[in-house]
């Protein structure tokens, strides 16, 4: 079985180029926004709380899912680089799959500020996210994100988390066709 991860920085293609390859490659989807929306409700003492509990139920849905439909999966997330929560996150999935005999495909995208600031105040980002509906907030929120996190894992080596993941690094700057194309030759040659 294959889970494949998706992340990348806000508004970098990952709800749509999780949503092709998973079309492309038959197969479930789930969008961090279905797991967010929900986790955000939760009455909480603390963020540090609300972030581990959005955590640990996705590690939940794909042990749950993996093991019991045999099948593969895709889902998005965005990874800061600096929490240890995240990185923990990165190898408990990994230690999950590795159980199930399973590999982590980790799809890395990158995308330049200025490109990510546009695709903010798309039409179909707006319809499938209806939290990104206030665009100045959604913006403000992308502009604090690039300089309170680390986005990209730069000098992470996230293949060093377990033998069974595989990283794919993807500039995602021109059309979704493309970048799904890359990740599809890579995968088919580095498995």
């Amino acid at each position: 079985m294959i889970f494949y991860l998706v992340i990348g920085p806000p508004a970098s293609g990952k709800y749509t180029i999780g949503k092709v390859l998973s079309q492309k490659l038959d197969i479930s989807y789930i969008h961090e926004h279905n797991i967010l929306d929900i986790v955000s409700e939760f009455d909480m003492p603390n963020n540090y709380t609300k972030i581990l509990e959005y955590l640990n139920l996705r590690l939940y849905i794909a042990r749950r899912y993996l093991k019991t439909s045999k099948k593969d999966l895709i889902s998005t997330m965005v990874v800061d680089f600096n929490k240890p929560l995240h990185i923990s996150f990165l190898k408990k999935t990994s230690e999950i799959l590795e159980e199930i005999n399973g590999t982590l495909i980790i799809i890395e995208l990158f995308v330049i500020q200025k490109i990510r600031l546009e695709r903010n105040m798309k039409d179909d980002r707006l319809f499938y996210k209806p939290t990104k509906q206030d665009i100045e907030k959604s913006t403000n929120k992308i502009l604090e994100l690039d300089k309170l996190t680390s986005l990209n894992s730069k000098k992470i080596n996230l293949e060093e988390f377990g033998e069974n993941i595989l990283h794919i690094k993807v500039k995602n700057e021109k059309s979704k066709s493309d970048a799904v194309s890359k990740i599809l030759l890579e995968i088919k040659r580095r498995l």
